[in-house]
């Protein structure tokens, strides 16, 4: 199984600690800046600390006296509350309803067994805005290993999330990737492992129809101005590694999907106008580094009369993805880099400065309109572009 240090051969134990570290204080910072300008809590933000090993069930969460489970703090804690967990194996599903800064001492040694539940970490709904969680390994839910929705401003990073959706059973919506966000906004989703999970990788969705089963957030809210980015995606089971999904008219617009690597994943990453009225438009794809994926690179599709519009992608490295073979191409078999593939048009797709290699099509598309293909580096490439394309 890969870590992020074989991800990073390179990355120093050492060196580690301290970024991490140092990303801990920043986020401290922020959030506490968050928080004053909104007013959500005091400006005395209170710290409670958490030992498996060695912390108590009636706490009081000092750094003496720990809370014995992850649970046990987030009950206790005030809204704006930062929640250090010491290294061990918490055997828990976490749900977060208020805002906090919840911060593992590192997902190698700080882990979050979901054996048996739905979730790993739950966040949900706008009082839960401006949540900050890192330094974690989430592991074995039956569902996602961490599920945002109906929230705002949360960060997810520094996580490893593996082994999660063990009984996934819808795996062509986000009910099942390892990581999910639904009728999130303006959030961060960074610098994680998300590997060997029995379904998807990460997707970010709004939060329609699909979702009437999940937990009646508002059905008309938006995905908007959310960032994907340096994150490591390896060997999910099913799906996309990446996935921008929109079910209604208010959509997923604005979101950024930057300097991930896609490895190895049934697909790399897709964005689907997947319902009637749905929309997806104004993301960008950048700087990806996209390889060995069982179908295309990148998959756009409007599946069922939606609106797709806008997307950018470029300087991103793709390279031997498979084929698509429900796109009705002449040569189904066939590897491509890019598909475009839609019943009603996908409008200003740009394809820009990418470096593409050993694919047979660049960019295969079908009722692309309006769009445009410039400066891609090509090598062992049979055809740069197949079908309409302007």
């Amino acid at each position: 199984m890969r870590s992020r240090n074989s991800r990073k051969p390179d990355f120093k134990a050492g060196f580690y600690i301290v970024m991490f570290a140092i990303l801990a204080l920043v986020l401290v910072a922020a959030m506490i800046r968050h928080s004053a300008a909104q007013n959500h809590y005091s400006s005395r933000q209170q710290i409670l600390y958490v030992s498996a090993r060695n912390g108590t069930i009636w706490g009081p969460g000092t750094n003496t006296m720990p809370y014995k489970t992850i649970t046990q703090a987030i009950g206790a804690a005030p809204a704006g509350s930062v929640i250090v967990v010491e290294p061990g194996q918490y055997r828990e599903s976490l749900y977060i309803s208020k805002s906090l800064i919840l911060l593992g001492q590192g997902e190698s040694s700080t882990i979050i067994n979901a054996s048996g539940k739905q979730n790993g970490i739950f966040i949900l709904g706008k009082s839960a805005d401006g949540t900050v969680v890192g330094g974690f390994t989430v592991e074995g839910s039956s569902g996602q290993g961490i599920f945002a929705e109906d929230t705002s401003n949360i960060t997810v990073g520094y996580m490893q999330v593996q082994d999660t959706s063990l009984n996934a059973t819808n795996k062509t919506t986000e009910q099942d990737k390892a990581i999910q966000f639904v009728g999130v906004s303006n959030s961060i989703i960074e610098d994680n492992v998300v590997q060997e999970n029995k379904a998807g990788g990460i997707g970010i969705s709004d939060s329609g129809s699909p979702n009437a089963n999940q937990n009646k957030a508002d059905f008309n809210s938006i995905a908007y101005g959310n960032r994907v980015l340096e994150n490591y995606i390896y060997k999910n089971a099913d799906n996309a590694g990446i996935a921008l999904t929109s079910y209604n008219a208010n959509g997923v617009m604005h979101n950024v999907v930057a300097n991930n690597t896609i490895s190895a994943n049934p697909a790399g990453i897709v964005i689907d106008a997947a319902a009637p009225g749905s929309t997806a438009s104004f993301n960008t794809i950048f700087s990806n580094f996209i390889r060995q994926n069982i179908v295309p690179g990148i998959i756009l599709l409007n599946s069922n009369q939606g609106t797709l519009s806008n997307t950018s992608i470029y300087r991103n490295f793709i390279s031997q993805n498979g084929a698509y073979p429900e796109s009705g191409a002449v040569n189904d078999a066939n590897p491509t880099a890019v598909l475009i593939s839609a019943f009603s048009p996908i409008y200003n797709t740009t394809i820009v400065n990418n470096t593409i290699t050993q694919e047979y099509y660049g960019v295969w598309s079908r009722n692309a309109a309006k769009s445009t293909m410039l400066n891609n580096s090509l090598l062992n490439v049979t055809v740069s572009s197949f079908g309409n394309f302007t």
